[in-house]
């Protein structure tokens, strides 16, 4: 018989483990299990009550909704009583208060007013409608039924035709501006700092047919106020040649 160092169990022969403790029998410390009731470092406040909202329905004051499309950046964006979803509709150039034509809305099967999130019970609930759109709108995989009503909760996936998001409720810092309606940069747009220092357009001068050169204007010839005689017997003033080095 072997007696277990751990827990005294004794155990028939052959076996390496205790079957009671499940210690090792040939080792010299026995074997032990992580008990998850240790203390472990405590939570910053922030992300503690990021753990307790986790799930929740409730939309607190001060909180917005963090929405991420996979491959793209996240949009934070502060509800209004109906926020819509859709895409721009190029005849009438109506736009939806949240895009989705620049994730591929069309080729995802976005419909034009596709679905509305707006605020219920005192404004601290978000429902979830779909707008009989023509690829569906679901929730957490569950196809939702037209313009009826859905609770939203911290977390949930939402499904747009295939468009797929994830909700979550962010509460508010410093360093985040939620967008009242979500936008996106129109392409080609340059920064502004970039257009600021851009370099200046060449400047030229255009001379009349009469006006005379800058003193310092290349291939200027000039006179020296002297008299010399010229091979055939006639007088002319003296001139030298101002050519710039480069050219000698």
């Amino acid at each position: 018989m072997q007696v277990c160092s751990n827990c005294g169990h004794r155990n028939r022969p052959g076996v390496v483990f205790c079957d009671n403790c499940g210690a090792s029998l040939i080792g010299d410390s026995p074997l032990s299990t992580k008990n998850f009731n240790q203390a472990t470092d405590a939570a910053t406040p922030a992300e503690a009550e990021i753990i307790a909202s986790a799930g929740s329905d409730i939309f607190a004051q001060g909180t917005i909704l963090r929405i991420e499309v996979e491959g793209a950046e996240p949009i934070l964006l502060k509800p209004k009583p109906e926020t819509v979803f859709g895409r721009r509709d190029p005849a009438t150039g109506s736009m939806p208060d949240v895009d989705l034509t620049p994730f591929a809305g069309y080729r995802m099967g976005v419909s034009r007013k596709h679905a509305l999130i707006r605020q219920g019970e005192g404004a601290d609930r978000l429902d979830l409608w779909d707008l009989g759109s023509s690829n569906g709108t679901f929730l957490n995989g569950t196809r939702l039924n037209a313009n009826r009503p859905y609770r939203l909760r911290d977390g949930d996936e939402v499904r747009f035709g295939q468009m797929v998001l994830h909700i979550f409720f962010q509460i508010k810092t410093s360093d985040t501006s939620p967008l009242d309606k979500a936008t996106t940069p129109a392409p080609g747009d340059a920064p502004a700092d970039k257009v600021e220092n851009a370099a200046p357009a060449p400047q030229t001068t255009n001379l009349s047919p009469n006006q005379v050169p800058p003193a310092n204007s290349p291939n200027m010839t000039t006179f020296t106020g002297k008299v010399v005689d010229s091979p055939n017997g006639q007088q002319s003033p003296e001139k030298t040649s101002s050519e710039s080095p480069d050219k000698k």
